[in-house]
Protein backbone atom coordinates (compact mmCIF):
# COMPACT_ATOMS: atom_id res chain seq x y z
CA UNK A 1 0.00 0.00 0.00
CA UNK A 2 2.62 2.53 1.05
CA UNK A 3 5.82 2.41 -0.96
CA UNK A 4 8.12 2.63 2.07
CA UNK A 5 6.63 -0.57 3.52
CA UNK A 6 6.73 -2.59 0.33
CA UNK A 7 9.49 -5.12 -0.17
CA UNK A 8 9.43 -4.49 -3.91
CA UNK A 9 9.28 -0.70 -3.74
CA UNK A 10 10.40 1.16 -6.83
CA UNK A 11 13.24 3.66 -6.95
CA UNK A 12 12.26 7.20 -6.04
CA UNK A 13 13.60 10.28 -7.81
CA UNK A 14 16.27 12.09 -5.79
CA UNK A 15 14.08 15.20 -5.78
CA UNK A 16 11.44 13.24 -3.85
CA UNK A 17 13.83 11.97 -1.17
CA UNK A 18 13.65 13.35 2.35
CA UNK A 19 14.94 11.97 5.63
CA UNK A 20 14.28 12.66 9.28
CA UNK A 21 17.80 13.57 10.40
CA UNK A 22 17.20 15.01 13.88
CA UNK A 23 14.59 15.36 16.61
CA UNK A 24 14.88 17.94 19.39
CA UNK A 25 13.06 16.73 22.47
CA UNK A 26 12.28 18.31 25.85
CA UNK A 27 12.41 15.84 28.74
CA UNK A 28 11.59 16.09 32.41
CA UNK A 29 14.72 14.08 33.28
CA UNK A 30 17.42 14.07 30.60
CA UNK A 31 19.27 11.11 32.11
CA UNK A 32 16.22 8.85 32.38
CA UNK A 33 14.98 9.66 28.88
CA UNK A 34 18.41 9.18 27.31
CA UNK A 35 18.86 5.89 29.16
CA UNK A 36 15.53 4.63 27.77
CA UNK A 37 16.51 5.28 24.15
CA UNK A 38 19.94 3.72 24.68
CA UNK A 39 18.56 0.62 26.38
CA UNK A 40 15.48 -0.07 24.27
CA UNK A 41 16.32 1.40 20.85
CA UNK A 42 20.12 0.93 20.87
CA UNK A 43 21.03 4.60 20.53
CA UNK A 44 24.61 5.64 21.27
CA UNK A 45 25.55 8.60 23.45
CA UNK A 46 27.59 11.14 21.49
CA UNK A 47 27.73 13.85 24.15
CA UNK A 48 25.96 14.56 27.42
CA UNK A 49 25.97 16.90 30.39
CA UNK A 50 24.18 15.60 33.46
CA UNK A 51 20.70 17.09 33.98
CA UNK A 52 21.15 19.56 31.10
CA UNK A 53 21.31 17.80 27.73
CA UNK A 54 22.15 14.58 25.91
CA UNK A 55 22.96 14.04 22.24
CA UNK A 56 22.23 10.51 21.04
CA UNK A 57 22.88 8.97 17.65
CA UNK A 58 21.48 6.08 15.67
CA UNK A 59 23.21 5.86 12.30
CA UNK A 60 22.76 9.27 10.65
CA UNK A 61 19.90 10.22 12.95
CA UNK A 62 20.39 12.45 16.01
CA UNK A 63 18.20 12.78 19.10
CA UNK A 64 18.90 15.97 21.08
CA UNK A 65 17.36 15.90 24.57
CA UNK A 66 17.17 18.98 26.81
CA UNK A 67 15.21 20.06 29.88
CA UNK A 68 14.30 23.10 31.98
CA UNK A 69 13.57 23.82 35.62
CA UNK A 70 9.83 23.81 35.01
CA UNK A 71 9.15 20.82 32.75
CA UNK A 72 5.99 18.75 33.12
CA UNK A 73 4.82 15.61 31.33
CA UNK A 74 1.51 15.21 29.51
CA UNK A 75 0.31 12.99 32.36
CA UNK A 76 0.71 15.95 34.73
CA UNK A 77 -1.37 18.27 32.55
CA UNK A 78 -5.07 18.25 33.38
CA UNK A 79 -7.17 18.65 30.24
CA UNK A 80 -10.76 19.93 30.31
CA UNK A 81 -13.39 17.18 30.27
CA UNK A 82 -14.17 17.59 26.56
CA UNK A 83 -10.51 17.57 25.45
CA UNK A 84 -8.31 14.54 24.79
CA UNK A 85 -5.00 15.74 23.35
CA UNK A 86 -2.64 18.65 22.94
CA UNK A 87 -1.93 19.62 19.33
CA UNK A 88 1.57 19.00 18.02
CA UNK A 89 3.96 16.15 17.27
CA UNK A 90 2.28 12.98 18.56
CA UNK A 91 4.29 9.89 17.55
CA UNK A 92 7.81 9.15 16.33
CA UNK A 93 8.15 6.01 14.21
CA UNK A 94 10.93 3.57 13.32
CA UNK A 95 11.12 0.55 11.06
CA UNK A 96 12.86 -2.65 12.19
CA UNK A 97 13.50 -5.93 10.44
CA UNK A 98 12.27 -8.38 13.10
CA UNK A 99 9.64 -6.88 15.36
CA UNK A 100 8.71 -10.23 16.93
CA UNK A 101 12.29 -10.85 18.07
CA UNK A 102 12.56 -7.32 19.36
CA UNK A 103 9.37 -7.66 21.41
CA UNK A 104 10.73 -10.92 22.81
CA UNK A 105 13.79 -8.98 24.00
CA UNK A 106 11.50 -6.52 25.77
CA UNK A 107 9.87 -9.25 27.87
CA UNK A 108 10.73 -8.76 31.52
CA UNK A 109 11.88 -5.19 30.96
CA UNK A 110 10.21 -2.22 32.59
CA UNK A 111 8.78 -0.86 29.36
CA UNK A 112 5.29 0.55 28.87
CA UNK A 113 3.25 -0.48 25.83
CA UNK A 114 0.48 1.89 24.70
CA UNK A 115 -0.67 -0.26 21.78
CA UNK A 116 -0.01 -3.99 21.67
CA UNK A 117 1.77 -5.65 18.79
CA UNK A 118 -0.70 -6.27 15.98
CA UNK A 119 -1.41 -5.89 12.30
CA UNK A 120 -2.05 -2.32 11.17
CA UNK A 121 -4.56 -2.31 8.31
CA UNK A 122 -3.61 1.22 7.24
CA UNK A 123 0.08 0.42 6.82
CA UNK A 124 -0.30 -3.28 6.01
CA UNK A 125 2.35 -4.32 8.51
CA UNK A 126 2.75 -5.21 12.19
CA UNK A 127 3.14 -2.28 14.56
CA UNK A 128 3.47 -1.61 18.28
CA UNK A 129 3.45 1.66 20.22
CA UNK A 130 5.71 2.19 23.24
CA UNK A 131 5.92 5.07 25.72
CA UNK A 132 9.22 6.66 26.71
CA UNK A 133 9.67 7.98 30.30
CA UNK A 134 7.93 11.25 29.41
CA UNK A 135 4.97 9.55 27.77
CA UNK A 136 6.08 10.29 24.20
CA UNK A 137 4.68 7.71 21.81
CA UNK A 138 7.26 5.63 19.90
CA UNK A 139 5.75 3.56 17.09
CA UNK A 140 7.66 0.59 15.67
CA UNK A 141 6.90 -0.82 12.23
CA UNK A 142 7.79 -4.25 10.87
CA UNK A 143 9.76 -3.66 7.68
CA UNK A 144 9.15 -5.89 4.68
CA UNK A 145 12.64 -5.20 3.37
CA UNK A 146 15.50 -7.61 3.95
CA UNK A 147 17.51 -6.14 6.83
CA UNK A 148 19.96 -8.39 8.71
CA UNK A 149 19.26 -8.86 12.42
CA UNK A 150 16.76 -6.70 14.24
CA UNK A 151 18.54 -3.36 14.34
CA UNK A 152 16.44 -0.27 13.70
CA UNK A 153 16.81 1.61 10.46
CA UNK A 154 16.41 5.35 10.13
CA UNK A 155 13.21 6.86 11.56
CA UNK A 156 10.65 7.23 8.81
CA UNK A 157 7.44 8.46 10.44
CA UNK A 158 6.00 11.33 12.45
CA UNK A 159 2.40 11.73 13.54
CA UNK A 160 0.92 15.17 14.18
CA UNK A 161 -2.30 16.12 15.96
CA UNK A 162 -3.91 19.10 14.25
CA UNK A 163 -7.02 21.26 14.59
CA UNK A 164 -7.43 21.65 10.83
CA UNK A 165 -6.44 18.61 8.81
CA UNK A 166 -7.39 20.06 5.41
CA UNK A 167 -5.17 23.10 5.90
CA UNK A 168 -2.39 20.87 7.22
CA UNK A 169 -2.54 18.62 4.18
CA UNK A 170 -2.33 21.62 1.86
CA UNK A 171 0.61 23.03 3.82
CA UNK A 172 2.74 19.86 3.62
CA UNK A 173 1.88 19.33 -0.05
CA UNK A 174 2.51 22.96 -1.08
CA UNK A 175 5.51 23.85 1.08
CA UNK A 176 7.38 20.54 1.39
CA UNK A 177 6.22 18.61 -1.67
CA UNK A 178 4.56 15.70 0.15
CA UNK A 179 2.03 13.54 -1.71
CA UNK A 180 -1.26 12.40 -0.22
CA UNK A 181 -1.39 8.60 0.08
CA UNK A 182 -4.68 8.06 1.90
CA UNK A 183 -7.39 9.99 3.72
CA UNK A 184 -9.74 8.20 6.14
CA UNK A 185 -12.17 8.79 8.98
CA UNK A 186 -12.42 6.40 11.94
CA UNK A 187 -16.08 6.70 12.90
CA UNK A 188 -15.83 4.95 16.26
CA UNK A 189 -12.88 7.07 17.44
CA UNK A 190 -14.12 10.16 15.57
CA UNK A 191 -10.65 10.82 14.18
CA UNK A 192 -9.78 11.97 10.66
CA UNK A 193 -6.47 10.64 9.31
CA UNK A 194 -4.42 11.73 6.34
CA UNK A 195 -1.17 10.02 5.37
CA UNK A 196 1.38 12.02 3.37
CA UNK A 197 4.63 10.72 1.96
CA UNK A 198 7.81 12.04 0.41
CA UNK A 199 10.44 9.50 -0.53
CA UNK A 200 10.50 7.01 2.33
CA UNK A 201 9.30 9.46 4.97
CA UNK A 202 5.69 9.60 6.20
CA UNK A 203 3.74 12.36 7.91
CA UNK A 204 0.39 11.30 9.39
CA UNK A 205 -2.01 14.10 10.33
CA UNK A 206 -4.83 13.42 12.80
CA UNK A 207 -7.82 15.64 13.65
CA UNK A 208 -10.05 14.77 16.62
CA UNK A 209 -13.16 16.82 15.84
CA UNK A 210 -12.55 19.68 18.27
CA UNK A 211 -11.25 17.48 21.10
CA UNK A 212 -7.73 18.95 21.15
CA UNK A 213 -6.12 22.06 22.63
CA UNK A 214 -3.17 24.27 21.79
CA UNK A 215 -0.27 24.06 24.22
CA UNK A 216 -0.52 27.83 24.80
CA UNK A 217 -4.02 27.33 26.20
CA UNK A 218 -2.74 25.06 28.96
CA UNK A 219 0.70 26.18 30.09
CA UNK A 220 2.13 29.49 31.22
CA UNK A 221 5.16 30.96 29.48
CA UNK A 222 7.66 29.64 32.05
CA UNK A 223 6.47 26.00 32.05
CA UNK A 224 7.76 23.57 29.39
CA UNK A 225 5.96 20.41 28.28
CA UNK A 226 8.03 17.24 27.84
CA UNK A 227 7.54 16.57 24.14
CA UNK A 228 9.02 16.49 20.66
CA UNK A 229 9.82 20.16 20.02
CA UNK A 230 11.48 20.30 16.58
CA UNK A 231 11.96 17.83 13.72
CA UNK A 232 14.68 18.28 11.10
CA UNK A 233 14.15 17.01 7.56
CA UNK A 234 16.78 16.97 4.86
CA UNK A 235 17.39 15.57 1.39
CA UNK A 236 21.04 16.64 1.44
CA UNK A 237 23.42 16.04 4.36
CA UNK A 238 25.40 19.19 3.42
CA UNK A 239 22.34 21.40 3.27
CA UNK A 240 21.99 24.08 5.93
CA UNK A 241 18.56 23.64 7.50
CA UNK A 242 16.32 26.62 8.21
CA UNK A 243 13.60 26.81 10.87
CA UNK A 244 10.06 26.97 9.52
CA UNK A 245 6.64 26.43 11.10
CA UNK A 246 3.71 24.52 9.68
CA UNK A 247 0.10 25.73 9.73
CA UNK A 248 -0.28 24.69 13.40
CA UNK A 249 2.94 26.38 14.51
CA UNK A 250 4.96 23.15 14.80
CA UNK A 251 8.67 23.81 14.31
CA UNK A 252 10.56 22.09 11.51
CA UNK A 253 14.04 22.51 10.13
CA UNK A 254 14.17 21.93 6.40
Amino acid sequence: MLTCFQANCQAVDSEDQVELVKVDMIARDVFETAKWYVKHLSFKVKKAKSKEYAILEKGDFTLHITTSKHTVTTAQVKLPLNKERINGFYELGFQCSDLDSLMFQYEGRDIRTLQDLGFDMEYQTNTVVLADPDGNRVKLFQSKEEIPGYEFVKPNYISITTSDIETGVRWYKTNLGFKEISNNYAERARISYCILQKGGFIVELQELSGRTMEITELLSSYIELARIEVISLSSDSKKELKVITDNDGNKLKY
